[in-house]
């Protein structure tokens, strides 16, 4: 009698400790940190966003398209994160976290400037400038970027359903999550 009493004891306990970790699992900063370890662990749907986003570009060559997934997918794994602050307004929060990510803003700042100066550098043999020639001399430099920058991010985060959801980046967040965002 006492087995089957420490067995139902035991059963309702974990039933009591896996509902209230689900609870635990439902907050503003969970999600938001659930976010971005889906970056870093390079989820299926970050992937699928990078690979759709990238491949839409006409401008860039096959070659060009795989380096910069490469470049981007380095990103996500390098990425390190801090939860500085939560809020939380009924229904609604605003997560605070501070993100640092390989500097590419100052990389392309500087492939574009060495452009400018040195135009020569891209252009083809008969003296046209070649995109292609500057892309695959920008992407390059951001393949060997190792200085990194500091951006602060404020995730908005909405209850729909009892359940906390991060809502869309904006276009200035998901630059700072790539290290693109002019600062």
């Amino acid at each position: 009698m006492k087995k089957y009493l420490l067995i139902i004891l035991s059963l309702i306990f974990i039933f009591v400790t896996g509902c209230s970790m689900g609870k635990m699992d439902n907050t503003p900063t969970k999600q938001v940190e659930k976010l971005l370890k889906a970056y870093q662990t390079k989820d299926d749907i970050v992937i699928t966003q990078m690979n759709t986003t990238v491949d839409n570009d006409p401008t860039l060559t096959t070659d060009q398209k795989l380096k910069y997934k490469d470049i981007l997918t380095r990103q996500y794994t390098d990425m390190n994160y801090k939860i500085k602050d939560e809020v939380i307004n009924g229904d609604e929060a605003t997560v605070t976290a501070q993100i640092e990510v390989y500097d590419y803003y100052k990389v392309v700042s500087e492939a574009e400037n060495y452009l400018a100066t040195n135009p020569t550098q891209f252009a083809t043999s008969d003296g046209a400038y070649d995109n292609n020639m500057y892309l695959d001399y920008k992407f390059n430099q951001m393949d060997k970027a190792t200085d990194k920058v500091t951006y602060t991010i404020d995730f908005k985060v909405k209850k729909i359903d009892k359940e906390w959801q991060v809502e869309d980046l904006s276009d200035i967040d998901r630059e700072k999550i790539h290290g693109l965002y002019a600062y």
